[in-house]
């Protein structure tokens, strides 16, 4: 089901500021604005795993020049490049932003450097909330991602968490997202396992009806 009302019409729902959507975060939310950044523990951890690969690689590259040429393959020397890289990355992830903004109907994203970028609102089809069932490997999740029109790449994936409480907070963002751009939403499957508060916020979003734009 799909859900385009205006934004004038449909009242704001403030998503709660520090609320985890799975690798991003809530850090702001008004009437015009949903803004979101990596999720801190994420990026750390990037950064100690490049770290990590870098002293690796370093300790490898020492070896190598030393006394152990034979042992070493010498594609293993890349290592100690390929660790600054993972760390720049997470380094990046603690300071960018992604702002959903309803008066430029954009999406704005702040890298490392200031830099921003915005892209515009009809570069997207629909919000897709989907709820992915329980299998051997993993329990019962909801996915919200962002499908973009025909070829222009691949949807953008706004986060994953199991159907507990927790994830009320991501079908929230997907709703105001969806506000704030004046984007349909989508909702595929049916939460089985999932609070009975997810069972209501997905009904809420599958009662709106509206017709979806064309691919």
């Amino acid at each position: 089901m799909d859900n385009s009302l205006p934004q004038s019409v449909r009242p704001h729902r403030p998503v709660p500021v520090g609320a985890s959507l799975g690798e991003l975060k809530v850090v702001g939310s008004t009437p015009d604005r949903l803004v979101l950044k990596k999720a801190v523990p994420f990026s750390k951890m990037l950064i100690a795993f490049g770290l990590l690969v870098t002293a690796a690689g370093f300790v490898a590259s020492v070896a190598y020049l030393r006394e152990a040429r034979q042992q070493i393959p010498r594609k293993f020397l890349l290592v100690p490049l390929v660790g600054p890289a993972i760390v720049v990355i997470g380094a990046a992830g603690l300071y960018r932003r992604k702002a959903f903004d309803g008066k430029r109907r954009g999406i704005i994203t702040r890298g490392m450097f200031g830099k921003t970028k915005l892209e515009p609102w009809d570069a997207y089809k629909h919000i897709q909330v989907t709820v992915i069932p329980a299998d051997e490997k993993r329990r019962e999740t909801v996915e919200v991602r962002m499908e973009r029109l025909g070829n222009n790449g691949p949807p953008e994936v706004l986060g994953a968490l199991r159907t507990t409480k927790k994830a009320l907070a991501l079908i929230w963002a997907a709703e105001e997202i969806s506000r704030l751009l004046t984007l349909p939403v989508k909702v595929v499957g049916d939460a089985v396992e999932g609070a009975s508060e997810i069972c209501s916020a997905l009904e809420i979003l599958e009662g709106r009806k509206s017709v979806m734009r064309a691919a």
